[in-house]
């Protein structure tokens, strides 16, 4: 996991280490951690616009971006983030093939200077992130794919984005090197979840179990009923975004 920060201000454009915040080992953070107000899910390859869509987090899941400042390259992959605070044009973004990001709109936020100290994920990874979808169904939660409702091939007005209300990093390290699981528990919310670094595994009542690594994104609300078990090996960071109401609402398979 590693973070590079774009802010761009009256004297020209500055570039820095960067994380997101978190807070001690095993602790859940609140949802005013980060500001995040919309999200949306893209592949496209085609240039866009980063001055347009205001400050805002591209974490990329799955492919290689390159942000290009003046002579600096900063080459992120699976499980990395940019946080591009600019009013030009002087940053741009080269993905290089399908490179899978999702961009997060933050208001009034600026990264953190701390280090999480979690494990780099060092395995580059092309092609479609693990994405699933957890539910509750007459109290025994299921697990469905994940299918982005929109088109991945395009990043539209911000105001077209699924709003959220606020997030926050989870860090966790389990004891030694073996998986551990957490006790059967119902989200408490509507939320999305994204691995930065470290594996787990999310399993439902339904027998399915759903193998997570950096970048692999869960769509959780099983909000009632058993709920599920989440297991982690290791390190693990974990990004949760909370939904507004209304949002991304999918439709279950018949």
């Amino acid at each position: 996991m590693r973070g590079i920060w774009f802010h761009e201000g009256s004297s020209g454009c500055e570039v820095r280490p960067a994380n997101l915040p978190f807070r001690p080992d095993g602790v859940k953070g609140r949802l005013t951690d980060i500001d995040a107000r919309a999200v949306w899910l893209t592949r496209s390859r085609t240039p866009r616009d980063l001055a347009s869509v205001g400050p805002h987090l591209s974490i990329v899941l799955s492919g290689d971006v390159l942000y290009r400042y003046a002579s600096t390259t900063q080459a992120l992959g699976r499980g990395d983030f940019a946080y591009l605070d600019v009013a030009s044009d002087s940053v741009e973004e080269d993905c290089e093939g399908d490179a899978w990001r999702l961009l997060i709109s933050v208001h009034e936020w600026t990264p953190s200077e701390v280090e999480p100290g979690a494990s780099l994920s060092t395995v580059p990874r092309h092609g479609r992130p693990a994405m699933s979808w957890l539910y509750d169904d007459g109290g025994h939660s299921r697990t469905e794919p994940f299918r982005w409702p929109h088109s991945l091939l395009e990043v539209p007005e911000i105001r077209q984005w699924p709003r959220l209300q606020g997030g926050f990093v989870y860090l966790k390290t389990y004891p030694g090197d073996n998986t551990a699981f957490s006790d059967r528990h119902c989200s408490p919310r509507r939320q999305l979840a994204v691995t930065l670094a470290g594996n787990g595994a999310n399993e439902t009542c339904d027998g399915t179990r759903v193998a997570l690594e950096a970048g692999d994104l869960a769509l959780i609300e099983d909000t009632s009923g058993h709920g599920h078990l989440t297991l982690g090996q290791n390190t693990r960071v974990v990004l949760f975004l909370a939904l507004a109401p209304g949002q991304l609402e999918l439709t279950r398979e018949l």
